[in-house]
């Protein structure tokens, strides 16, 4: 099992601890990092009108690469946070599908959240900057949020580092 494979961190790290014999170690941080997630629900205040879109993205090789509704920022967007995602997008909703430039720009968000490393994201802003995109609703907001996927993809502890990001960067939008 390659990781990175399954962007759910709670079921990467399970299957992890079944391989390696470490399944009271894995169920240990699943369950601390579950308790933080509940805590992190509790404590929700950022005011999400309802039917605010979002779309989890990473800009690669001149296309949008889509984030699903899964994993660990999908669940904590579109699960606990209460974005939807775009409805002509929802096809798209298990991730992974490459979009053009085109129909990225036809599909728009009111909030676009990233997981590209700082070259990516100077590459992404530059690209914002033409006119056809600083009309976009995320864009025009300023309402992008990034955390590199150096942190989402690499490990239990990184994720945990990546969510506290999100929720720093969350808390700043009110």
């Amino acid at each position: 099992m390659a990781w990175g494979g399954d962007p759910d961190v709670i079921h990467t790290l399970r299957t992890m601890g079944d391989i390696m014999n470490r399944k009271t170690e894995a169920e240990a941080w699943i369950s601390e990092f579950e308790k933080k997630l509940q805590r992190i629900r509790d404590q929700i205040d950022v005011r999400i009108e309802p039917g605010t879109t979002a779309l989890t993205f990473v800009y690669y090789d001149k296309e949008m690469l889509i984030g699903g509704e899964g994993g660990t920022l999908g669940k904590l967007i579109y699960q606990d946070y209460g974005f939807r995602m775009p409805d002509q997008l929802k096809q798209y909703a298990d991730g992974g599908t490459a979009l053009s430039l085109e129909a990225f720009i036809a599909n728009p968000a009111d909030y676009y959240f990233t997981q590209m490393t700082d070259d990516e994201m100077a590459e992404l802003t530059e690209l914002f900057k033409d006119p056809l995109y600083s009309t976009l609703p995320a864009v025009k907001n300023n309402r992008i949020i990034n955390v590199s996927r150096q942190k989402w993809n690499y490990g239990p502890y990184r994720v945990d580092e990546a969510v506290d990001e999100l929720i720093a960067q969350m808390n700043k939008l009110q």
